[in-house]
């Protein structure tokens, strides 16, 4: 299987087997955390730009099978993925709606670490869900956690599907 099928499948697994994400944020500092995480993105609403800093398209829209939901059109910045980090200014994955017309919409982004067998990482938001299982030769289980900061989610800013997000 080719590395960004293996990807596509691996992300889509993920979504579907992640936890329910933090959901809802009640805390002012964290509030804040995702309105300085927002603005430090606001540069990606232009998927050119994501692009131009190394941010590659999963080739196909993800939404749930269950329909909780969507993660929307999905970029990955691979090399941001190969430090085994999370800098919450720095996300590994860009969610974008899909529209009918024009260019799609940023949603939100995502943080991605693989698994060596550590602890799920801890974050100044909290800690990514997972392990979740790689999917495909070669793809390592991972944790994920995703930041709903470009567009409104009734489940919370943090839950791992977006109920507003579609795909076309």
């Amino acid at each position: 299987m080719r590395r960004p099928a293996a990807l596509a499948i691996g992300l889509v697994l993920a979504a579907a087997t992640a936890g329910c994400g933090a959901g809802k944020v009640e805390d002012s500092a964290q509030r804040a955390r995702l309105e300085t995480i927002r603005q430090a993105t606001a540069g990606f609403k232009n998927v050119d730009a994501a692009v131009a800093a190394g941010y590659r398209p999963v080739p196909q829209c993800l939404e749930s099978d269950n329909d909780s939901g969507a993660l929307g059109l999905t970029y990955v910045n691979l090399r941001l993925n190969q430090d085994q980090q999370v800098q919450l200014l720095r996300p590994e994955l860009l969610f974008y709606e899909q529209r009918a017309t024009g260019a799609p919409v940023l949603a939100g982004v995502g943080y991605l670490v693989p698994d060596d067998g550590q602890r799920p990482p801890d974050t100044p938001l909290g800690h990514l869900d997972g392990p979740i299982p790689g999917v495909g030769p070669g793809q390592p289980d991972r944790f994920e956690m995703h930041a709903w900061v470009h567009r409104k989610n009734p489940d919370g800013p943090l839950a791992t599907w977006n109920p507003n997000v579609k795909c076309l």
